[in-house]
């Protein structure tokens, strides 16, 4: 028996809730007890479901893993340099916009999961893929931000910039990850001197 539409739309719903259920979960599991210690059994714990339940919606725990890191890294992307930015502006208006998502990028919970993903690159070919997309993008998006400063008939000068610009956008997660007590204030300071020093 073929389903009416408006039931079809009503079972998506549930089961987009479901998977939902299971990534919020899933991303709770992780940030306690790591990729490799979170079991199957303990995020379908803490989604307050059965574990076949859980297999309804992924295959496995790569599965969980694969979906939660292109989310995490697509927000990533959303929150670094460049989107925003499409023509040649002042360099202190370019250094306030990076400054908008500062907070974010400086997050613990949200470096350290970046981080955990890159450890676990090393160990997965299709996260490793993910890893290698997110490169990707984020490199195109500082290339699009830098070019307008830099003279096309200067092509590894403008390539030297962008890869400052990643240095320094995943050094920062890096030193929160290291030092998650830091000041701030500080490292906002830092970061736009040296976003300034990119620009120039």
């Amino acid at each position: 028996m073929t389903k009416n539409p408006e039931a079809l739309a009503r079972q998506q719903k549930r089961t987009q809730m479901r998977r939902e259920q299971v990534l919020a979960a899933a991303e709770q599991c992780f940030q306690r007890e790591g990729f490799h210690a979170a079991s199957v059994n303990r995020i379908a714990a803490e989604a307050g479901m059965s574990v076949g339940h859980v297999y309804r919606h992924f295959d496995n725990k790569e599965d969980i893993i694969l979906t939660l890191c292109e989310r995490k890294f697509a927000d990533y992307i959303n929150h670094t340099p460049g989107l925003a930015v499409h023509t040649k502006m002042d360099a202190d208006a370019v250094v306030n916009t990076a400054l908008d998502d500062f907070d974010w990028l400086v997050d613990p919970v949200q470096a350290r999961y970046v981080m955990d993903v890159f450890a676990e690159s090393g160990r997965s070919e299709r996260i490793n893929s993910i890893v290698a997309d997110q490169d990707y993008r984020l490199r195109h998006n500082a290339r699009v931000l830098l070019e307008p400063y830099f003279p096309p008939e200067r092509p590894e000068e403008l390539e030297c910039r962008v890869e400052m610009l990643v240095l320094v956008l995943e050094g920062l997660m890096m030193r929160t990850v290291a030092n998650p007590e830091g000041d701030k204030a500080r490292l906002r300071l830092a970061f736009r001197h040296l976003m300034r020093a990119i620009l120039q």
